[in-house]
């Protein structure tokens, strides 16, 4: 009965990790969609040039939520990013604020992110800073002890999505 205890207390503890990414990033493909500031004209998404760690990254500007340190109320930009102890990392900074980080996942392998572009139909590896509109889908692929795959929408892409039937 112990260990089945252990065994189950283990498979909600890797769950609840799980789902706390899931969380996390919804959140921020959620506030994607909205209005950022009088300054900015939108929030905005992409893939730096540079890697890290031999990985792409992906760059987020959003609006933030209530926080405690008033500088994190209003826009902020994130870097997800796999650190040098392969850990999946979220960092977050405001105007003029040193960066917050979260560690997301520890002990991965790899990850890949794609994104499916309204305007193209089709998944693309990276996400250039140039687009004037937002991928509809953002797909982030985690190579670990086990492979997870998170799929986020970002809402405020209105473009339709045209499907094609196979013949």
């Amino acid at each position: 009965m112990l260990l089945s205890h252990q065994k189950n207390q283990k498979m909600h503890f890797e769950l609840y990790k799980t789902l706390f990414v899931k969380k996390r990033l919804d959140l921020i493909a959620e506030r994607l969609s909205k209005p950022v500031s009088s300054e900015e004209k939108s929030s905005f998404l992409f893939t730096p040039e540079e890697r890290i760690e031999g990985f792409d990254t992906v760059c987020f500007s959003y609006p933030g939520l209530t926080d405690p340190d008033p500088a994190f109320n209003g826009t902020l930009r994130s870097l997800l990013y796999l650190n040098s102890s392969k850990e999946l990392c979220l960092s977050t900074w405001a105007t003029g604020k040193d960066p917050r980080i979260e560690i997301l996942l520890p002990n991965i392998k790899s990850y890949s992110l794609v994104f499916f572009d309204p305007q193209t139909n089709e998944w693309k590896d990276r996400w250039p800073a140039h687009f004037s509109h937002l991928p509809v889908w953002m797909r982030l692929h985690i190579k670990a002890d086990e492979s997870l795959e998170f799929l986020f929408r970002i809402s405020q892409s209105s473009e339709p999505i045209l499907y094609v039937e196979g013949l």
